[in-house]
């Protein structure tokens, strides 16, 4: 059931991040003031909304599910679908009669989560050493140093491909480890030569909880918390990577857990609409880089700084149904680009 943070973040068009004081500035379209003067504030499952020029002010507490005459004037000048707002008055209804007859219901229980369990690494993985002239250590480190990654900064491994049949695939991969509280949960091998059958290689981890950078999850800032699909474009963001092309549940309740505004960038050459719509539809803004001249956030931050990236990502953040629109037609194309180019 989609909540009213969740129906106000599709409908409204909020900056891609609050104010210091967690208020998200915007034009009040309740009395259409022409200046920046309303603002929403999302806390703990209420939903607050001021205007300091009409001086309309209203609140919702999900715990009491109470819908004031107030709130609504706000959800339907910002637009939210007239059946979602029947839909939260009945909900209203209920809550007040149950809480007349002394029956009323526990505010909804937070969805119970399972992490990955904490893993140890293979004895046949070996920590990458800049200073080594080994074949795989060099192949190793000139992958990283082509992406502009410092082989130092991030403990990376390569693998002797131990004495098992089972384990010989992890030879010539670079094994990217990820971290939870400071322990392992899971990890990858990236193929160094691109000749094997499949990229990337995972541990035998068979958790929906899986994720790069439960860091940055836990970080108390309100800078916004980029979300995307592989390891290194989260690696050059400082962000968060899902590892494919849709968020379980699991993982969006995790997010959850964040104050951080959320901004999902889809992979354009795939079907990363599928993660971006399901972002949108938990209230969550997405951005593209959009440069014909990247293949992928990676490649950006390379030629262009994190800087520069990192401010054209948070100026094209889109939300609600304009972003599904624009998901839609960016993905189109690139899907439509790169069938051109494989047809010459």
């Amino acid at each position: 059931m989609i909540s009213v943070e969740q129906l106000i973040r599709q409908s409204a068009v909020l900056p891609p991040r609050p104010s210091a004081k967690g208020w998200y500035i915007l034009k009040c379209r309740v009395c259409n003031d022409h200046k920046k003067r309303g603002g929403f504030k999302f806390e703990s499952g209420t939903v607050g909304y001021n205007c300091f020029n009409c001086k309309h002010t209203a609140n919702y507490d999900e715990s009491t599910c109470m819908l004031s005459d107030k709130m609504v004037t706000v959800l339907k000048a910002y637009g939210v679908p007239d059946i979602e707002i029947k839909r939260l008055f009945l909900e209203s209804i209920k809550a007040k009669k149950e809480r007349e007859a002394g029956t009323a219901t526990t505010a909804p229980q937070k969805p119970k989560i399972v992490y990955p369990e904490v893993i140890s690494l293979p004895d046949h993985f070996y920590k990458i050493d800049e200073n080594s002239d080994e074949t795989w250590q060099v192949i190793a480190v000139d992958h990283l140093k082509s992406r502009g990654i410092d082989p130092a900064s991030y403990p990376f491994y390569l693998s002797t491909g131990g004495s098992k049949p089972e384990t010989k695939d992890w030879k010539g991969r670079l094994i990217i480890p990820f971290f939870r509280n400071g322990q392992m949960i899971f990890y990858q091998g990236r193929d160094l030569l691109d000749k094997k059958p499949n990229k990337y290689k995972s541990s035998n981890v068979t958790s929906d909880a899986v994720m790069y950078g439960y860091d940055q999850i836990t970080q108390r800032t309100d800078e916004p918390l980029f979300i995307v699909e592989g390891f290194f474009d989260a690696f050059s963001l400082n962000g968060v990577a899902i590892l494919g092309n849709k968020f379980t549940q699991t993982q969006i309740d995790i997010l959850r857990t964040t104050s951080r505004p959320k901004i999902y960038i889809p992979d354009r050459f795939g079907d990363g609409f599928v993660a971006a719509e399901q972002a949108i539809d938990a209230g969550w803004s997405v951005s593209f880089f959009d440069s014909k001249y990247c293949k992928d956030v990676d490649d950006a931050v390379k030629k262009y700084g994190k800087l520069f990236v990192t401010k054209s990502l948070i100026e094209n953040v889109k939300s609600g149904a304009v972003a599904k629109a624009y998901v839609r037609t960016l993905c189109s194309k690139s899907k439509s680009s790169t069938a051109k180019k494989t047809t010459k």
